[in-house]
């Protein structure tokens, strides 16, 4: 045991393996824009994604409100420091722009008054890309820049633009060049614009460094990952887009085998990283006393990680394999001398117990979601009491019988989805315990602060080609607080027209059975040439919240037509 501490105390404070290859990135976040309105988010923003990459081994230049010639400058020394880099990550959080289908990335002192300027404004994107996979084996561009853009509407509200072949789009553009071994990674879809976001980062930015740094996972496989959980965030308002022509897999922090069989972390200081370490290091000891208490290190260490969860399981399954083992024979006493040409002495000495141990933890390993599930042991009622408390949290699963059907069993699926749990939409002791995690944290009144999402819904493709039908946009987001029965509003951002007094009417009330009836007249339309002015039309709907609604959980509902073409949907998330 002591020996086996030793080792974990080697892997956990050792000293950090050197990079394969050198890691390069460039990171800009700009806010404080000085002829707009400022962004909350972006300096936030690009400071978390600069420590990210600094665990995930890069060496980061981090810019934060660059002027256009600050921005050159610290382009330029990333381009000298790229030579012969095995990764380059560029991030950029902020405004930007498209002009004749190229995208720019705009700096704190852009004016963005003449489309044949923009060049003086920002950064031309396709020219970063460029010269990014001309120098580096691997190249990642990542951008958070579709944020709507009060600098950009009203270029393209200029009524001199209207009709020009040269003119000024929403949201960035699509990118119809190939790259070579480069992905170019957008916070929404083209044309679209992306949240700024009412928390410490954009909805992007979030699910982004959530999910960078797992160890283990391909680039492509992470980006899903965040694509799955702004969709999610978002109510689907918002999806990313990734363009990508890699002829190479690409890990930001990767567990390899060296020559000599040992486990070797990229990044051991991340703590998905050591503890990924830690459970194999674990997983190598001896079975007994020695491996459980690895495993129990691992989970005690890094409680939040991957590693941790598959540590519980692994011990709760050793367990339950053990108390299933029949009743052992006592081992026979070792004789005082050696009889014949065997000693039994030695016979007496083998640790069975432990290679029953083992063998129990190798068949638990192998189980099927079925037969974790079946080595619960639960009984009816407690069936019944899991899916009482998924239907109290908003799981929809239907009659509380006792039974997993297939409704039961999607509404799992859904649950392990957002407790980041494997997605087998069976019960195991991981989803229990992330179950009642999940109970405990929830609030238990809808007293609190909320957040209304109001999209509008194309029913038709517009005949002017701006969206094809079922495309929705965000028209309002509002912060609410709910007390006493009532929601007030308490910020709001609004990409369409803006009203002299915006929400003059609104109003939202809910009462003791979660019925929310919310009523007042949005704002639909964008600003372009035809539209100056605010439209205002009349939104009325209802929704009903579950018993108990966990932070972050969001439940959305359709409510009535805009002008016969467009319809509203509402989407109400649990902030705290």
């Amino acid at each position: 045991m002591t020996r086996f501490l030793g080792l974990l105390a080697v892997i956990l404070f050792g000293p950090t393996l050197a990079q394969a290859g050198e890691r390069v990135a460039l990171v800009v976040g700009v806010g404080q824009y000085e002829n707009t309105a400022p962004l909350a988010n972006p300096e936030r923003d690009a400071t978390a994604v600069a420590a990210a990459l600094e665990e995930a081994g890069f060496e980061v230049s981090l810019h934060l409100n660059v002027t256009q010639r600050e921005f050159g400058g610290a382009m330029f020394a990333f381009q000298r420091a790229l030579d012969g880099a095995e990764a380059a990550v560029f991030y950029f959080a902020g405004h930007g722009i498209q002009i004749d289908g190229s995208n720019y990335l705009l700096s704190a002192d852009a004016v963005v008054d003449n489309p044949l300027l923009v060049d003086q404004d920002g950064i031309e994107l396709s020219r970063i890309v460029e010269f990014m996979e001309s120098r580096a084996k691997t190249s990642i561009a990542i951008i958070d820049a579709c944020r709507d853009n009060p600098l950009a509407n009203a270029l393209i509200a200029d009524a001199g633009l209207a009709g020009r072949s040269a003119g000024a789009g929403r949201g960035l553009a699509p990118i119809t060049r190939e790259f070579a071994n480069s992905m170019v990674v957008f916070a929404t879809a083209p044309g679209a614009i992306a949240y700024d976001g009412t928390d410490e980062n954009s909805p992007f930015t979030e699910a982004l460094l959530r999910h960078i740094n797992t160890p283990d996972v391909e680039v492509s496989v992470m980006l899903k990952r965040v694509t799955n959980d702004v969709l999610e965030e978002t109510d689907g308002a918002q999806r990313p887009e990734v363009i990508a022509s890699m002829a190479r897999e690409f890990y930001f922090i990767h567990n390899e085998i060296n020559a000599a069989g040992e486990v070797v972390v990229i990044n051991p200081s991340s703590d998905e990283g050591a503890a990924a370490n830690l459970l194999t290091v674990a997983q190598q000891m001896p079975a007994g006393a020695s491996r459980e208490a690895g495993l129990a290190l691992v989970v005690e260490r890094f409680p939040e990680t991957a590693a941790a969860a598959m540590a519980r399981q692994l011990l709760d399954s050793s367990r339950v394999a053990v108390v299933a083992a029949p009743p052992q024979a006592p081992a026979p006493e070792a004789a005082e001398e050696a009889t014949g040409p065997f000693d039994r002495t030695l016979l007496g000495a083998l640790d069975v117990d432990a290679a029953r141990e083992a063998a129990a933890v190798q068949r638990a390993a192998a189980m099927t979601p079925e037969e974790r599930e079946a080595a619960l042991g639960l009984e009816e009622a407690d069936v019944i009491r899991i899916q009482t408390t998924l239907n109290a949290m908003g799981y929809d699963l239907g009659t509380a019988d006792g039974a997993f059907g297939p409704k039961s069993r999607e509404a799992l699926r859904l649950f392990q989805l957002r407790a980041r749990v494997p997605q087998t939409g069976f019960l195991d002791t991981a989803t229990i315990e992330a179950l009642l995690a999940a109970f405990d944290a929830a609030p238990k009144t809808y007293d609190g602060t909320w957040r209304l999402t109001i999209s509008r819904e194309w029913l038709h493709d517009d005949s002017a080609g701006f969206a094809k039908a079922g495309e929705r946009q965000v028209i309002s987001s509002l912060t609410l607080e709910a007390r006493d029965g009532r929601f007030a509003i308490r910020d709001f951002q609004i990409p369409t027209v803006e009203p002299d007094d915006p929400f003059a009417d609104f109003r939202a009330t809910y009462d003791d059975t979660g019925r929310v009836r919310i009523s007042g007249r949005v704002s639909t339309h964008f600003k372009d040439p035809n539209h100056q002015v605010a439209k205002l039309v009349e939104l009325s709907t209802e929704l009903q919240l579950p018993q108990i609604m966990p932070v972050r959980n969001s439940i959305e509902t359709q409510a009535n037509r805009i002008d016969g073409s467009l319809r509203f949907h509402v989407a109400l998330a649990r902030q705290n």
